[in-house]
């Protein structure tokens, strides 16, 4: 949706509609076909965020359709939580993209598949380094650090681990250079 790019709300109206009057009702929602049911749940899991409506995440993921592939792929969260991911490395714009960082703490409690949660982690960790492909700016990073160590607050901890083992030298957030095999 262009409003996304422009950081406008004018499908908001629409989009409330078909959350709120199709979506969440099942009598609605059954009278359109099942491919296009999937669609419509996909097109919402992008905007959810976008339109202020996490208040309705709970309903939402309850009316969820049933995909063909929910063995692969997973459940009604997970699916959503793979579609918010693609949304967000796709997001442009900064204020939009601190929104959906802001909004990100509904997921707190999801009960996801582990290849699920990997996605997100890595999605919300491409925006944590400075430079590309990414090129977050220094806000946009703070607040992706804050939603890894809100929803992987273990995250860190391996994190530095890792950057531990495979560098000579590294910065540990403002202690300094730490050299590795020294004491």
């Amino acid at each position: 949706m262009i409003d996304i790019h422009t950081n406008t709300r004018r499908f908001q109206s629409l989009f409330h509609y078909l959350l709120e009057e199709v979506a969440l009702v099942p009598t609605r929602l059954n009278k359109i076909a099942s491919q296009a049911q999937r669609d419509l749940y996909l097109l919402l899991s992008r905007f959810i965020f976008f339109y202020n409506s996490v208040d309705k995440l709970e309903s939402f993921l309850k009316e969820f359709p049933i995909f063909p592939n929910s063995f692969l792929a997973g459940g009604s969260a997970d699916i959503f939580v793979i579609e918010l991911a693609d949304q967000l490395q796709r997001l442009k714009v900064e204020p939009v993209l601190l929104h959906y960082l802001s909004q990100i703490k509904v997921l707190q409690g999801l009960e996801l598949r582990m290849t699920t949660s990997t996605r997100l982690k890595a999605c919300l960790y491409s925006f944590t380094s400075p430079g590309g492909p990414m090129y977050p700016t220094r806000i946009v990073r703070h607040a992706a650090w804050e939603a890894l160590d809100l929803l992987f607050p273990a995250l860190l901890d391996s994190i530095l681990d890792i950057s531990l083992a495979s560098s000579s030298a590294c910065y540990i957030h403002g202690i300094g250079p730490l050299l590795v095999g020294t004491s």
